[in-house]
Parts: structure tokens; sequence; C-alpha cells
């Protein structure tokens, strides 16, 4: 779904279905979806772009191992 600004979801309409952590920095991402369906490699692949810069890794509730996201 392509977000703008006349759909853009409320803060309550989504769900945190990941962290992602950052080794050699100090701020950590929470992933949040508003519907369908995400695993940690799909959500690793959506932020690769913007994590290639950093030693990353995906956590999610269903998932032990995490995933690299560079």
């Amino acid at each position: 779904m392509l977000v703008t600004a006349r759909n853009l979801p409320r803060a309550d309409d989504g769900v945190v279905v990941a962290v992602i952590t950052r080794r050699d920095d100090v701020e950590d991402k929470l992933v949040v979806a508003v519907g369908g369906t995400w695993d940690v490699d799909a959500i690793a692949s959506a932020v690769r772009f913007q994590e290639q810069g950093f030693d990353s890794q995906v956590h999610a509730s269903d998932s032990s191992r995490g995933s690299p996201c560079a």
C-alpha cells in the first residue's frame, strides 16, 4: 500500500511486528505494520537501504534467530 497524506494511518492503526537493533549505534527502531503478514526476511529486505550503513539485525516475536539487514 502506498501511503500518502490522504490515507496516512492513524497512530493506533498499526501493530509492532519487529524491532531493528543496531550494534554500532544507540538507536533501535520499531517496525510497525498496518495489515499484511511480515516475516523477518521480508522486513530485512524492506529496510535494507535505510540500514545499509549500520550493523543491524531484525528481531521479531515469532523468530529467535533474527536476520541481518545489510
